[in-house]
This record gives C-alpha cells, sequence and structure tokens, in this order.
C-alpha cells in the first residue's frame, strides 16, 4: 500500500533540458497540513536512462520505512546517488541560512575599526531614499541608473554599498530560496484564477498574475509582460517616456528572452473553468451566488485550498517556476553558488571596468519596463558591492563609507506600528542613521514610528536628517532659504511633541539636538548636479551634500561613557511591563477583529493566513507589515524606555546631563539587543506547533478559529502580568526582570 501511495516519477518541462524527480514525502506535511508534501527535485541531466535510474532509487527508498529518518543519511548515502540522497533528506533537515553573513562570507562589511563609517537609510517610500543613495556613491541618473529608484515601492531587498579607494569593483548576490519564491508564484496564479472566477477583465487577471498583492514580489519583471504593457509602462522616475535613456546592445539582447506568458495565462482560465465547474456540481449552486453570500471568505479559502491540490495547478506552478529558473542561464555558471537542490544561493563578480561592472549588476536590480522578461530583481534579497564610487562633486576621493539601504517605511503610522527587526537590529551595527524625509510633507506617521524606535532603543544620538524635494517647499510666507529651513524644522518639532506625548519629554532632547546640529535640506537629487542646465539652481544641494560627508565623517567618534551609572528600583519595573504587553494585545486584538481599544482595522482573513503560513511553512518573523516579534519588541521596549530614563539614584558623580544621557541610552541598547531574542523566542519558537494549527484551518469558521489560536497563543506566549498570583504572568515578568537587570548591570548600573 505504501509502495502505490508514494511512488516517484521524473518530469521534462517545455523548454527544460534536464529531468526533474517529483514525489510525495512521507515525513512531510503540505501546506494544507496533509502528510505527503510535493517535491519536484531537479536532476540535473538531461539522458533519460540516467533519469530512470534516479527514479528507481527514489522508489527504493520509499518502499522502505526504514529509510524514513534523518538518522538514516548516511547509510542511504552508500546506496543510492547523492542526488536522491538529497532530494529525500533535504527536506528533513531545512538549512536556515543569514543572507547578511553568507554575503559578508564573500564581501566583509568594515566598520569603525577599519576606517569606515556605517550608515543606515531609512525613509517613507518615495521620499527619495534610493535617490540620495545615488548621489551620495556618484551614480549618474542616467548612464549608470543604480540602485533603481520609482514614485512607487521599488527597494526591496537589501543594498550594501561601500565606498573605497581600491580601483577594484566587487559584487555579491543573495536570492530568495526557492520555496519561498515558489509560495509567491502560487499565490499570484492562485489570484489570477479567482479574478477569472470573478469575471474579471483580462488586464486585472494579467495584473494579479505578475504581481503579488504584498507587491514585494512582481513576476512581470522575470517572465515578461504582454507586448502593448512593455510599451506603455514607464516607471523609474527618473525616465520621461519621450526621454529614456539608451539601453546598451547586451540590454536590447537580455529584454529579448523568450516568453511563455501567454500559455499560463490560458492555463489560468482553463482552471477557473475546472475549478468552477466542480464546485457547481459539488455544490449545487453556482458559484457567482457563492461568492457573493455572507459566507464568501469560506468559500474563498475553500476553493483557493482544492485548487492549490488541484493537478493542473501545480503543472502551471512548475512551469512557471521553470521559467523563473530558467532566466539564471544567463549567468557564467562559475559565477554562482548553488544549493543542494540546484538553486542558486549567490552570485559574485569583480571587474575592473565601471560601465560593465553596472550593467551586470542592474540585472539584479533594475526596473526598466523595456528589460521585462529578464530581470533577476524580484529574485534578490539583497546586493553588496564595493568599489570606487565617488560623487564628481566632491573634493575628497579616499571616501571610506558604508551605505545601508533597504525597504521604504511606509507612510502612515496604520501601515505600521513598528518597524521591522531587520532594520531595527541594523542599529547596533552602524554608526549613523540618516532618515530622510519629504521636506514638503515631513515627518509624517511612518517617520514618527523611526524616531520613536531610535530614541527608546538607545540609538538616537547616531540620528542624522535629510529633507529631500527642498525645491518643492513653496509659499507665499517663504521668501528665502532660511524661511524654508525654518518652515520644515518647525513641523518636525511639532511631530516631536506627538513623541514626548506617547514616550515622555525627555524623548525631545536626543531629537531636538540632531534637528539643530545634523540637519540637511536637499532638492533636485533626482538630475545630475553638474549638468549646465541646472547648475546655477543646486548650489545649495551640492553645498548642502558636502556637509553630509562631514557629517557622517564626524560619526565615527564613539560618544565617550562617564564615571556614573545608573540605579533603579525593580517596583516600578512590573508597571512597564504590565502596560507594554497590554499594548501589543490590543493592537493585535483589533487585527484579529477582537474587541479593543484601538483604531487599528481588522486585517483580511487572507493576510492572517498568510502570517500563520510565513511563519509555520518558512521560517519567518512575519508577513508584510504584520509582524508579532517585532511588535512585543516595540510595545515592552516604549515601556520600558520610560522606566530607564527614570532612574531612582546613580552610583558614582553624576552632574552633567549629558553624561546621564549617554548612560541612559546605554541601558536603552543594551535591553533593546536582549528583546529581540527573548520575543522571538516567546512568540515563535515555543509557539511553532499553535502557528502550525493556526495555518492549517479551513472551511466554514476557519477565518474565525484561526483568530482565536493566534490570540491564544499570544495569550500564553506574554501573557500581561497581572494583580493575582498567575504562574505564566509570573514566569514572562521573571523572565523580563532578569533581561532588564542584565542590561543594567553589563553597563554598571544596579537594579534594586
Amino acid at each position: 500500500m505504501q509502495s502505490q501511495q508514494y511512488v516517484a516519477t521524473k518530469s521534462l518541462s517545455q523548454g527544460r533540458l534536464s529531468y526533474s524527480m517529483i514525489f510525495r514525502h512521507p515525513l512531510k506535511k503540505d501546506r494544507a497540513g496533509k502528510t505527503g508534501m510535493r517535491v519536484r527535485r531537479g536532476l540535473g541531466t538531461s539522458v533519460e536512462t540516467e533519469a530512470d535510474t534516479l527514479i528507481q532509487q527514489m522508489n527504493d527508498i520509499l518502499r522502505d520505512e526504514s529509510m524514513w529518518s534523518p538518522a538514516a543519511r548516511d547509510r542511504a548515502s552508500t546506496l543510492f546517488d547523492s542526488r536522491v540522497v538529497a532530494a529525500f533528506f533535504d527536506a528533513l533537515e531545512p538549512v536556515q541560512s543569514d543572507s547578511w553573513v553568507t554575503r559578508g562570507a564573500r564581501i566583509p562589511l568594515p566598520s569603525r575599526e577599519d576606517g569606515y563609517v556605517r550608515a543606515l537609510a531609512l525613509g517613507t517610500t518615495g521620499a527619495g531614499k534610493t535617490t540620495l543613495i545615488r548621489q551620495l556613491i556618484g551614480s549618474h541618473p542616467d548612464r549608470d541608473r543604480f540602485p533603481s529608484t520609482s514614485a512607487a515601492k521599488t527597494t526591496v531587498a537589501d543594498h550594501e554599498i561601500i565606498l573605497t579607494a581600491n580601483h577594484s569593483f566587487r559584487a555579491v548576490v543573495s536570492f530568495f530560496a526557492k520555496d519561498l519564491v515558489q509560495s509567491w508564484i502560487e499565490d499570484c496564479i492562485a489570484a489570477a484564477v479567482l479574478a477569472v472566477v470573478d469575471h474579471k477583465d483580462e488586464s486585472t487577471v494579467m495584473r494579479r498574475l505578475l504581481e503579488h498583492r504584498d507587491q514585494r514580489f512582481r513576476l512581470s519583471y522575470t517572465i515578461g509582460t504582454p507586448r502593448v504593457q512593455r510599451d506603455s509602462i514607464v516607471e523609474d522616475e527618473d525616465l520621461d517616456a519621450s526621454d529614456e535613456p539608451p539601453l546598451s546592445d547586451d540590454e536590447i539582447l537580455a529584454g529579448q528572452s523568450p516568453s511563455r506568458l501567454a500559455a499560463h495565462l490560458s492555463a489560468v482560465n482553463g482552471l477557473a473553468t475546472t475549478m468552477t465547474a466542480y464546485f457547481e456540481e459539488s455544490l449545487r449552486e453556482s458559484v457567482a451566488e457563492l461568492r457573493k453570500s455572507s459566507e464568501r471568505d469560506a468559500f474563498e479559502e475553500m476553493f483557493e485550498s482544492e485548487l492549490r491540490a488541484h493537478r493542473d495547478f501545480q503543472m502551471l506552478v512548475d512551469d512557471v517556476v521553470d521559467d523563473v529558473e530558467a532566466r539564471f542561464t544567463q549567468l557564467s555558471p562559475k559565477d554562482v553558488q548553488f544549493t543542494s537542490d540546484g538553486w542558486p544561493e549567490l552570485w559574485y563578480m569583480e571587474a575592473t571596468d565601471r560601465d560593465r561592472f553596472l550593467f551586470e549588476v542592474r540585472r539584479f536590480s533594475s526596473n526598466d519596463s523595456r528589460l521585462f522578461g529578464s530581470l533577476l530583481t524580484p529574485l534578490v534579497d539583497g546586493i553588496r558591492v564595493s568599489g570606487p564610487f565617488h560623487p564628481d562633486w566632491l573634493a575628497a576621493e579616499d571616501v571610506r563609507l558604508v551605505l545601508l539601504d533597504g525597504e521604504g517605511i511606509g507612510h502612515t503610522a496604520e501601515s505600521m506600528t513598528s518597524l521591522p527587526m531587520t532594520t531595527t537590529r541594523r542599529f547596533e551595527d552602524v554608526d549613523a542613521v540618516l532618515l530622510v524625509d519629504d521636506a514638503s510633507q515631513p515627518m509624517l506617521g511612518a517617520s514618527l514610528t523611526a524616531l520613536r524606535a531610535l530614541v527608546t532603543s538607545g540609538h538616537a544620538d547616531k540620528l542624522i536628517f535629510c529633507f529631500t524635494h527642498f525645491d518643492q517647499v513653496r509659499g507665499a510666507n517663504l521668501r528665502s532659504t532660511v524661511d524654508k529651513q525654518s518652515h520644515v524644522t518647525a513641523s518636525a518639532e511639532n511631530a516631536f511633541a506627538q513623541i514626548a506625548k506617547q514616550l515622555d519629554r525627555s524623548a525631545l532632547r536626543p531629537l531636538q539636538k540632531a534637528l539643530d546640529e545634523r540637519t540637511v535640506f536637499v532638492g533636485n537629487i533626482h538630475r545630475d548636479l553638474l549638468s549646465p542646465e541646472i547648475e546655477s539652481r543646486v548650489q545649495g544641494t551640492v553645498s548642502q551634500l558636502r556637509s553630509l560627508f562631514v557629517l557622517l565623517e564626524s560619526m565615527a567618534v564613539p560618544t565617550a561613557g562617564g564615571l556614573a551609572s545608573p540605579k533603579y528600583d525593580q517596583a516600578n519595573l512590573v508597571l512597564a511591563v504590565q502596560k507594554g504587553v497590554q499594548d501589543f494585545h490590543e493592537a493585535w486584538n483589533a487585527r484579529l477583529g477582537m474587541p479593543s481599544r484601538t483604531t487599528l482595522r481588522k486585517e483580511h482573513w487572507t493576510r492572517v493566513r498568510a502570517l500563520s503560513r510565513y511563519i509555520s511553512q518558512f521560517g519567518l518573523e512575519g508577513y508584510d507589515t504584520l509582524e508579532p516579534v517585532a511588535d512585543l519588541v516595540t510595545m515592552l521596549r516604549e515601556r520600558l524606555w520610560v522606566f530607564v530614563d527614570a532612574p531612582v539614584g546613580w552610583i558614582g558623580a553624576a552632574t552633567d546631563e549629558t553624561e546621564m544621557a549617554v548612560a541612559i541610552a546605554s541601558v536603552a541598547a543594551e535591553v533593546n539587543r536582549r528583546l529581540y531574542n527573548f520575543a522571538k523566542r516567546r512568540v515563535l519558537h515555543e509557539r511553532f506547533s499553535e502557528w502550525l494549527r493556526a495555518f492549517q484551518f479551513s472551511g466554514t469558521g476557519s477565518s474565525f478559529q484561526r483568530a482565536r489560536e493566534i490570540g491564544m497563543l499570544y495569550d500564553v506566549a506574554a501573557p500581561v502580568p497581572g494583580d493575582r498570583p498567575d504562574p505564566f504572568g509570573n514566569e514572562f515578568l521573571t523572565e523580563v526582570r532578569e533581561l532588564v537587570r542584565e542590561a543594567i548591570e553589563s553597563v554598571n548600573g544596579r537594579l534594586v
């Protein structure tokens, strides 16, 4: 019976040169929670007889239950081909890799000890953060076009740019894991099928197929768009439809990659027809009526579950994955490091020619619509480049600077209650945090979220303000540059007052100091600042950018610590922890559709399900703006900062206000450093089975069941310490107390 259930077969997809193996894994659950996860693995051979031999070996393993254990891997290695062994056993031993560390193995990130300044750029989407970085590295908006910019969400992958005096250029690119990319493709296909079922027009169906709903994954970049769309789309904010910079011959050739998009769209329509007929026959009711009913969400989840299990759906996913993977063939194999299943993990190159170097790197970062169908941009999770990048308007040539650029932080406070941990964890790794904000609309909600995080994590002394779009600050009352600067800074100070209400007035000190001493104003930075057409109008911007380099260089000098250390009363700690945990639960109650006193909106069931899926299936910390670990860290950190900012006394002489502020910031930084591992363990590692159970709910009422499961999970992971004895609450409070004690004592303070 087992041999009938678990049988491996070979496959040779259209356009593929080598065979793949497909089988159901007897020990792994699929994304619906059923045993028998479907595995598809490339065999790396185009010889049918060799493929048949490998298939037979896999069937030998599938028939022998004594092999169904990680401990049997060594024995299997002596009996079977390494490709077969890897296909079966890799699924039992998933490897979690840190791409930051992986990139660092090829190109180490220099630090202050090496004479470099590290700066992290933060900014709301569209503020001009990446455009500013272009200026700082001397990247011409037409010739170089690196990094890519857009008025919409563009920077998804992390960019790490090292400005050196060396004459050679180096680059390392890391890629998202194959199962995550496949998951995004599945989401896109499912969304497209549902669009057909809903009788949406063809352009909507195509958009759902080519762009993931969270806008982080754009399949169109890699497999192409319909010709009519490709000719009409201009996405780069620096490009005019009538005046696009010319492409090189190599880029034109790459942009002509063949596409099977029409075949994929036909398959989507076929799936919609098949699934509609199946459900109408099974339920004796039209799908159109079911989609209009009060049980729409339940039906949609049931429909999607059945759709994803359908053989034709899986075959279409395989075909699209094949198309995506085929785009890697444009890379030289000697430059690529592969995982055990043949998926690219890293790409590395060195060059001395700048133009050639940037051409090679652009295929991993470009968003030029003329190249759609050849770009690898959506598959990239990080790019690190090093070389003699230097702006022509800067006299100094020996610039030693590391610029870190990541995804924009949103527009409004409601779009995110916390910065992602991938961002806040970098605070302690850098010397400066460059907050890039739009001077024409300064200090929107997300910028305030970033400022609160900097203050409460103890890193506000690293803050530099850069207000962009300064050329767009206009008004009858703004007659001079000084008037405009005063207008922008007044708006910032007004925003600071909101932070003071949420935290304490002492939070204003480091923010006001940064605003007074470390602020620059720039405009027209999307242009070539040395162009004769605008040179006379941008002299102020060039001067401000030069000042920014001076500010960045000054951040290499560490803040001197004093002799005094703070002393705290642990009795005040309980209320801080209690309030922080309550804030966490209020926010998540609102998202899950439970009673809450916050103004946050209930999240759509698909986003909550995606959260449980990303955590339980891929080991990630959240989905889009839903990041429970980051939220718990943020809510606790903000309340603990109020506690840390009010010591009951001092050990040693504490007479200087600056010295005391440095000591308090040091404690806050140590607390922040410890909170991440604590929250991740409590919310994710110790609650993995609950996350998996939440994901596996399906059918009528599943959305409510999932929300309730996650709510109960949070009750155990982060219980609110109460007045009555509670073992869970007491344990949580004790852990936080010890965490805070360690942080205080690490800077010679005391908790009494």
